[in-house]
């Protein structure tokens, strides 16, 4: 194999193995530097099932970094209804200050979703797997700010 072809299949190798990390990991407990993900969308009242959503609305997910920590970059792990594996949504050079958003798709067909945040390569925090329910009383989409 040349170098090019092995470095493209590490590259996807490590993509993987990034998108499981993200869907499965939490924050290091006892990190005390670790930033803090909260969800500023509600978290009382009943889940419902993906039927229920509205069918032409696409969901989103917000992230508003309140810290003064610049995090190199901000990635949501993706799993659908309608496709098998895991998509990669990635932004980069997320300052203070600043606010993200990413366009999931058709709420109906969103099956879970991970956020997580990274400074050198390494994860610092993280959503862990979220599954879209309307328990903030927003069918359609999640907020989520780093402070």
């Amino acid at each position: 194999m040349n170098t090019i072809k092995s470095r493209a299949v590490r590259a996807v190798a490590a993509a993987a193995v990034s998108a499981a990390a993200l869907l499965l990991a939490s924050p290091p407990a006892g990190a005390a530097d670790a930033p803090v993900l909260s969800r500023t969308t509600g978290t009382t009242a009943a889940a419902v099932t993906h039927d229920a959503m509205p069918e032409a609305a696409n969901f989103t997910v917000t992230l508003i970094n309140l810290s003064d920590v610049r995090f190199d970059e901000a990635v949501v792990s993706l799993s659908r209804h309608s496709a098998s594996g895991v998509r990669l949504l990635r932004q980069t050079n997320i300052g203070p200050m600043t606010v993200r958003q990413w366009n999931l798709g058709p709420c109906t067909d969103v099956k879970t979703y991970a956020l997580g945040v990274y400074v050198g390569g390494a994860l610092v925090g993280s959503t862990g797997n979220v599954t879209p329910n309307a328990d903030d009383g927003d069918l359609c989409s999640d907020e989520y700010e780093i402070e």
